[in-house]
C-alpha cells in the first residue's frame, strides 16, 4: 500500500521543531572526507565558548567590527570619565576667602561679599591699617598715603581712580580670568572696597601678594630687606604707587566737588596743589629720629631775614603760588618764618630753648611742670609737624614775636578763606585743643593738597577728625 505524503507544512513544522546540531569545524569535515575512523574525532563541544569561537572564526569581519565599536564605546566612557574629574577639579571654587595680612591672624569673607559680579575686592582700609598708610576721606571719599608722596584716591561708585594725581580708568581682571573690564569702587561708613586685580597693580614696591583658587587663601605682606647687608636687620620696604599700568584720562568729565576761583594763573602750580600728603606727626604717631623728607627744596618765596627754608617739594611749589596769590590780592607783608625742621633742631628747641624759658617765668615750678607746659605749645622731639616738612609759620612785618597776633592781620583773614584752595589747612584751630592737644596756633598752616584740604576746610574739622573719621 502506497503511503501517503506527509503535507509540506507538516514536514516544516518538524524540521523547526526538532533540535539542529552546529555544522562541524573545518578540521572535523577534513578529517571525515578523509576516510579516516570517526571514533579518531573528539567529541563535538557544544558550549557557549565553543559556539562563540566557531561564530568568530565564520564572522571575522563581524567580530572585527564588534570589537572597534566595542573599544570605541570604552574609549568614549574613559575620556567622559576623565572630562568629568576635570570639570570638577577647574570649577571656581566658592569656598569663604580667607585673608592674611603678614603675620596679623587671618580673618574670612563669605564669598558672596568677596567675589562682586565675578571680580574680588578687597578693603583697603584694613589693609591701610596693616601696611601703615595714612587714611584720609569721607564716606564716600577716601585717600590712602603711601611713602614717597604717593596715594591713592577712590570715590564711591566711580569708574574712576587717583593715583599720584593722575586721573586713571578704574579696571578689574575678573577671579576667573578674561580681559580687565570697567569696575568701581565700593565705599561706606566701614569699608573701601577695591578691585584686588586694580589695587596690585598700583603697587610698584613694598608688598607681596599671594592668591591660592584651590583653596581661595590671599595672603599680603610687606617687603622687607636686609639694613646695611645685616640680615639680622631686615626692615619693611617703603610702599609705593603708580600709574603706568592704567590708561590716564587728561580732563575730568565730571563736575568738580568745590568751585575753585584764582587771581593768578595756576598753570606752573597745579600738579603740585592736587597731590595728596596726609602723613600724621602728632603725641600719638611719632617720627623716627632718622625721619628726613626725601624731596626737600628750599622756599623761594619771602622768608624771615632771607633764611633759608625747606620744605617737600610739591609742598614748596603749592606754597609759592599760595604767596603769589596773597600778592596779588594786595597782601604784601607776611613771610614765612618756619618751614621744615629737623630732629636734632626740634630737641634743642623743646630740651633747652623753650626749658629755660619756663624755668626763667617759672623758678618754683618742678622739671615736670615745665615740661608739661611746654607740651601745651611745642612738640616732643618725633611729634613735630615740622620735621614733615609739610607745614609753616606766618608772620607779618607788624608782628613782633610768633603769637596769636597774627589771627588778627590781613594775612590771616586771607589764608583763613584762601589756603585750601593751595592745598593748605589751618593746623590747630581755636576750637580743636582738646583733639590736637597743642594750644591753638593761628599762624601754624599745613599742606595736605587740595582735595583734603577742601573737605577739611569746608566740613569744619581738624586734621585728626578727618583721618579718624576715615579711618573708623
Amino acid at each position: 500500500m502506497k503511503k501517503k505524503k506527509k503535507p509540506a507544512e507538516f514536514e516544516t513544522l518538524r524540521q523547526e521543531n526538532e533540535p539542529r546540531e552546529e555544522s562541524l569545524s573545518f578540521e572535523e569535515m577534513t578529517l571525515l572526507r578523509s576516510g579516516e575512523d570517526r571514533s579518531k574525532l573528539s567529541p563535538h563541544d557544544t558550549s557557549d565558548r565553543a559556539h562563540a569561537v566557531r561564530f568568530v572564526r565564520k564572522n571575522k569581519l563581524v567580530t572585527a567590527a564588534a570589537i572597534v565599536i566595542a573599544i570605541a564605546l570604552l574609549a568614549g566612557l574613559i575620556g567622559g570619565i576623565l572630562f568629568f574629574v576635570s570639570w570638577l577639579d577647574s570649577r571656581p571654587s566658592t569656598a569663604d576667602f580667607t585673608v592674611i595680612l603678614g603675620e596679623e591672624k587671618p580673618y574670612t569673607i563669605p564669598y558672596g561679599d568677596a567675589v562682586r559680579g565675578g571680580i574680588l575686592y578687597v578693603d583697603m582700609r584694613r589693609i591701610a591699617a596693616y601696611a601703615g598708610m595714612t587714611v584720609g576721606g569721607s564716606d564716600t571719599r577716601m585717600s590712602f598715603a603711601a611713602q614717597g608722596n604717593t596715594y591713592l584716591r577712590f570715590e564711591n561708585d566711580s569708574e574712576y581712580a587717583i593715583i599720584n594725581g593722575d586721573r586713571v580708568v578704574l579696571t578689574a581682571e575678573p577671579l576667573d580670568g578674561g580681559n580687565a573690564v570697567p569696575a568701581k569702587a565700593i565705599i561706606n561708613a566701614s569699608e573701601c572696597l577695591v578691585p584686588y586685580s586694580f589695587f596690585k597693580k598700583t603697587v610698584s614696591v613694598g608688598l607681596l601678594f599671594r592668591l591660592d583658587r584651590d583653596t581661595n587663601t590671599l595672603q599680603i605682606k610687606r617687603a622687607t630687606y636686609a639694613l646695611d647687608g645685616d640680615e639680622d636687620n631686615m626692615v619693611a620696604a617703603d610702599i609705593l604707587f603708580h600709574s603706568a599700568n592704567f590708561d590716564i584720562v587728561p580732563e575730568v568729565t565730571e563736575p568738580p566737588k568745590y568751585e575753585y576761583v584764582y587771581t593768578i594763573d595756576m598753570t606752573p602750580y597745579l600738579d603740585s596743589i592736587t597731590t595728596e600728603n596726609l602723613l600724621l606727626a602728632n603725641k600719638q604717631n611719632p617720627l623716627s629720629e632718622a625721619y628726613v623728607p626725601a624731596d626737600l627744596t628750599e622756599l623761594t618765596c619771602a622768608t624771615a631775614s632771607g633764611r633759608e627754608l625747606y620744605l617737600c617739594r610739591d609742598a614748596a611749589t603749592a606754597l609759592h603760588g599760595l604767596m603769589e596769590a596773597m600778592i596779588a590780592d594786595g597782601i604784601t607783608d607776611a613771610y614765612i618764618t618756619s618751614a621744615y625742621r629737623s630732629y636734632d633742631r626740634q630737641y634743642e628747641l623743646f630740651f633747652t630753648t623753650y626749658y629755660n624759658k619756663e624755668k626763667a617765668a617759672h623758678p618754683e615750678w618742678t622739671d615736670e611742670q615745665i615740661y608739661a607746659q611746654v607740651l601745651t605749645y611745642s612738640a616732643y622731639p618725633g611729634t613735630s609737624e615740622h620735621q614733615t616738612g609739610l607745614c609753616v609759620d606766618f608772620m607779618t612785618s607788624t608782628m613782633h614775636d610768633l603769637d596769636n597776633s597774627f589771627a588778627s592781620t590781613d594775612a590771616a583773614a586771607w589764608l583763613r578763606e584762601n589756603a585750601y584752595k593751595f592745598g593748605f589747612i589751618l593746623r590747630y584751630p581755636e576750637d580743636k585743643v582738646a583733639i590736637t592737644q597743642y594750644s591753638y596756633e593761628s599762624w601754624h598752616y599745613r599742606f595736605v593738597g587740595r582735595d583734603a584740604a577742601s573737605d577739611i576746610h569746608f566740613s569744619q574739622v581738624c586734621l585728626e577728625e578727618y583721618l579718624s573719621a576715615s579711618a573708623s
